[in-house]
């Protein structure tokens, strides 16, 4: 058995990759659903034809693929895509951006996703981007860890909530006054008329002398 080698993608590694990008996909959704929503097969075929189809709309946009192969079968891939970056009015940054790195079961642990990361950065390098950005979700500890180890820093956070479905209640309505906020334009009036209130009482009960 050879040593796995990496080299860019070509139109014959379309089914190989295929098949491994949507095994990850089914296991990102049914870890993590609202990170990863849909058809793992549909969003699957959208990126990896991503890879081998000109995109018409953003023809400075080019997408790219690596893969790692052993003895004729692909371990694996890392898609990326490298697109100019606006700076100021006059100035364009090429950033290289990191869509998916996805092994087979068998291929991982094994420094294949340390060696496609560490190649498709010298890649952007050569196609002259100045900066690469991946973004991976908080539960998947495998990808954050080949990111560290290659000196990515971690620059945000995304935070969602779920939220029960509220079929009964009425909506909200934020710029109505409710509890003590109801009463409290009422308690001001009377802190400001019930001094003269209580005058105007007084000297029609005690007539002046």
């Amino acid at each position: 058995m050879t040593e796995p080698i990496i080299r860019e993608a070509t139109e014959a590694d379309r089914d190989a990759m295929m098949a491994i990008t949507t095994q990850t996909y089914a296991e990102h959704s049914e870890r993590q659903p609202d990170v990863f929503p849909g058809s793992a097969e549909a969003n699957s075929k959208e990126l990896i034809d991503a890879v081998f189809e000109k995109n018409k709309e953003y023809p400075e946009r080019r997408i790219m693929a690596l893969v790692a192969e052993q003895d004729g079968t692909i371990l694996g891939h890392i898609v990326m895509m490298i697109a100019p970056r606006k700076r100021d009015e006059d100035t364009h940054d090429l950033y290289a951006y990191i869509y998916d790195i996805s092994l087979l079961q068998s291929a991982r642990g094994k420094g294949l996703g340390h060696g496609l990361l560490a190649k498709a950065e010298w890649l952007a390098s050569a196609k002259g981007a100045t900066k690469m950005h991946a973004t991976v979700w908080m539960g998947n500890v495998a990808s954050q860890a080949v990111f560290e180890a290659l000196a990515f820093e971690q620059t945000s956070r995304d935070f969602i909530k779920r939220l029960a479905p509220a079929i009964n209640a009425p909506m909200p309505d934020p710029w109505k006054p409710t509890g003590w906020q109801k009463w409290r334009p009422i308690f001001i009036q009377f802190l400001w008329v019930w001094p003269f209130g209580a005058y105007v009482i007084f000297r029609l009960l005690v007539p002046p002398s």
